[in-house]
């Protein structure tokens, strides 16, 4: 799963949090700390929690955060899609079929994303697992294009054996976490 937003793409995942995670920064998806979907810190304190997202270039980073989005305790569905190679690099962020406001806290980004096909694809951490998700995640899906909240909205209850052929296109990897 190599730069997994060259020229486009979407990961979605159903998760319920508990808290902000570890470091009060866990990570949803983590490519090696070049980009990162993650838990932030910065919540209101009642029960919420908010959403951020990097992605590093050859020269600085473009970083967003969302309000507080996530319920604690409650089942979400999160997507976001991307394109890097856009020159604006903005990210749209759904949660529960819904696009969501985003602060951008950082906007240095200059020249290509960083090459992150030497990197592992982590799932509720990062490598030096210092920033562990504290709550459960059901399922993720990573696409290979930008998909719309209509296809968003389409398909964010199907597991894979649910999903018609049509509305696999696109479809890079899918993992179901609901074995136990």
């Amino acid at each position: 799963l190599a730069n997994i937003f060259d020229g486009g793409g979407t990961v979605e995942a159903w998760i319920n949090v508990d808290s902000d995670g570890e470091s009060d920064s866990a990570r949803i998806f983590d490519k090696g700390g070049i980009i990162d979907l993650r838990t932030h810190s910065h919540h209101s304190g009642n029960g919420t929690v908010n959403l951020e997202f990097s992605q590093f270039f050859a020269s600085g980073k473009y970083q967003f955060q969302t309000g507080a989005v996530l319920s604690t305790g409650k089942w979400h569905h999160i997507a976001m899609t991307y394109n890097n190679a856009d020159p604006d690099n903005r990210a749209t962020l759904y949660v529960d079929g819904k696009s969501v406001a985003l602060t951008t806290t950082v906007d240095t980004g200059v020249g290509a994303a960083i090459d992150d096909s030497s990197t592992d694809l982590l799932v509720g951490n990062r490598a030096a697992d210092d920033k562990t998700l504290d709550g459960r995640i059901a399922m993720v899906r990573i696409w290979g294009d930008v998909r719309d909240v209509d296809e968003l909205r389409t398909n964010m209850f199907d597991d894979f054996a649910s999903m018609t052929t049509p509305e696999k296109v696109g479809l890079v990897a899918m993992y179901q976490f609901d074995e136990g």
